[in-house]
């Protein structure tokens, strides 16, 4: 599977990687989504370039982007309502 992630804080073009990952285990209350499109919010661009970097501190690389439409593809056992 692909992750968007922060690899260093800069401008947009020179800051993120698409990066293969393994799929993660899900623990009891996860679920597991397939996106189907993503968008970079402001807070996003704010967090790229290191304008928030003293309210959220991230420890680089990291995973990024919060607004997706999306599939659920799998839940954990005690996930319901999905």
């Amino acid at each position: 599977m692909k992750a968007l992630k922060i690899v260093k804080y800069s401008k947009i073009k020179d800051s993120l990687s698409i990066n293969e990952i393994e799929k993660p285990s899900l623990k009891q209350n996860d679920i597991l989504v397939e996106v189907k499109a993503a968008s970079l919010n402001t807070i996003d661009y704010k967090m790229v370039e290191s304008k928030l970097k003293e309210m959220i501190s991230l420890n680089l690389p990291s995973a990024i982007g919060f607004d997706v439409c999306s599939v659920v593809v799998e839940k954990g056992a005690d996930v319901n309502n999905f």
